[in-house]
């Protein structure tokens, strides 16, 4: 018997912006389906310090799962195992991934969708991938790259 897999390949060459709406949705009432589609996209940070911010607010915090295949459990053995990212990349002390979901298509006025603020967060640390996050009112960071998240499947025999 065969069992599909996938592995995640995050990909830098893919734009992670909002791309227009094809179609004009204010003709359209109930032929919306793909205006709310999202993709997960990711973003990998350096770390630069502490910052000197009075600011203050709620943060929110990462979540354990995304979704079935994107778990903070298995992108740490994943990312231990293999580079999946399309570029040449040696991580950091500090490194900050974020994966999270995000609209494919820019949002149209008098259209409203979910919005979208679950996501991940993985920081490198002590030579390994850790579930961990930094504070936006406390520490700084810069973005070093970013991209879309694709899946590659794969079939495997059982024994």
């Amino acid at each position: 018997m065969c069992k599909q897999y996938y592995s995640i390949h995050f990909c830098a060459c893919a734009s992670i912006d909002p791309i227009p709406y094809p179609r004009n949705l204010e003709n359209a009432e109930g032929k919306q389906d793909d205006y709310s589609d999202t993709h997960l996209i990711w973003k990998l940070n350096r770390y630069l310090g502490n910052k000197n911010s009075s600011m203050m607010g709620e943060m929110i915090m990462p979540l354990q799962r995304l979704s079935e295949e994107i778990t903070t459990d298995q992108l740490i053995i994943d990312l231990k195992q293999e580079n999946m990212f399309d570029f040449s990349y040696i991580p950091k002390v500090g490194d900050n991934l974020i994966i999270r979901q995000a609209h494919i298509y820019k949002p149209i006025k008098g259209f409203p969708r979910p919005d979208l603020y679950d996501y991940i967060s993985l920081i490198y640390r002590n030579g390994s991938w850790q579930d961990d996050f930094y504070n936006v009112f406390s520490d700084k960071t810069r973005m070093y790259k970013k991209g879309v998240i694709k899946f590659r499947s794969y079939t495997q025999k059982s024994i």
